[in-house]
């Protein structure tokens, strides 16, 4: 398309990369901009298709006049989106950092994250209110409970738990969504 994303949008969700400080400035430059749609196929999973996503999206990187990546949720510097992908890719490793976006705040009652990116994969999006947890661990957290679920294709429902061990357990429930881009999200009870 011979023109920037609309009405500065690219702009806006590049504030919330935390991985990226100049995606704002990229994103502020763009000039035009390329979409790339995969479309499943009864053979393929959401997880083939990515994979093929993000490859595709990668090549179109190369170019130096390729700045950035406007998906899930954020913007992504070129470098950035290229380099995650070519390190978890070829390992059959999810990029988790490129596939789910992860969104990040604070309140009077805690730490509050969101995903963006997880209906791609058929999954509820998910978030964690009010932890008084570190929110380095909650971010290492819930990344790690991404790729697991995307790549396990675990279904969450409401009542369940969920623990990197026996002894810790996680209540989840479904309700309505506070942050995340959704109606409805699995909340996890992180304390």
């Amino acid at each position: 398309m011979p023109a920037p994303v609309p009405n500065g949008e690219a702009a806006h969700y590049a504030k919330g990369n935390y991985y990226c400080p100049d995606a704002v400035a990229a994103a502020e430059a763009h000039q035009a901009h390329l979409m790339v749609t995969v479309m499943n196929q009864a053979e393929n999973t959401e997880v083939l298709g990515m994979n093929l996503y993000s490859k595709i999206v990668s090549s179109c990187l190369k170019p130096q006049n390729a700045t950035a990546v406007y998906t899930s949720g954020t913007v992504y510097t070129a470098d950035f989106y290229r380099k995650v992908a070519q390190q978890y890719l070829p390992n059959n490793e999810i990029p988790i950092m490129i596939w789910v976006y992860i969104g990040l705040g604070q309140n009077q009652q805690g730490n509050q994250l969101y995903t963006s990116g997880m209906a791609k994969f058929g999954k509820d999006e998910m978030e964690i209110l009010n932890s008084p947890m570190d929110m380095g661990k909650l971010h290492a957290s819930l990344s790690s409970m991404c790729a697991y679920i995307i790549s396990s294709g675990l279904v969450l429902k409401d009542g369940e738990s969920i623990g990197f061990s026996a002894e810790q357990k996680w209540q989840i429930s479904h309700s309505k969504s506070v942050y995340a881009p959704s109606e409805f999200s699995l909340k996890i009870d992180i304390q």
